[in-house]
């Protein structure tokens, strides 16, 4: 091989440019996925919850309670008929049927 050859091959070689590997100091880091998409599916939540007998009877108070406690606005007597019968879920279910005839009249009677 010519030496003007030699040198040519030599300038190309250190002309080349190392591809960029995933985790090099050059390469841009892959994006963050966001808090919403590490969560588990919201499906997989309602079967955790409420996906057996047990579950459901542990995790329905709360909910319930969670829930009046959301709704502004309300008439502090049917408020409390509805307390009260999440105070008698899952444990008492034909007590809190028996308030129902009280949430029903007092709702009737805001209308």
């Amino acid at each position: 091989m010519a030496l003007w050859q030699r040198n040519r091959c030599q300038k190309s070689w250190r002309n080349r440019r190392a591809p960029r590997q995933p985790g090099s100091a050059f390469s841009t880091p892959p994006p963050r996925p966001s808090y919403l998409e590490e969560q588990p599916p919201e499906g997989n939540a309602l079967v955790r919850l409420f996906g057996t007998g047990h579950a459901y009877q542990k995790n329905l108070k709360g909910v319930l309670e969670r829930r009046i406690g959301q709704l502004s606005g309300i008439d502090s007597t049917l408020k409390r008929y509805l307390e009260r019968g999440t105070e008698d879920l899952p444990d008492h279910p034909d007590l809190f049927l028996s308030n129902v005839r009280g949430i029903v009249d007092e709702a009737f009677e805001l209308m």
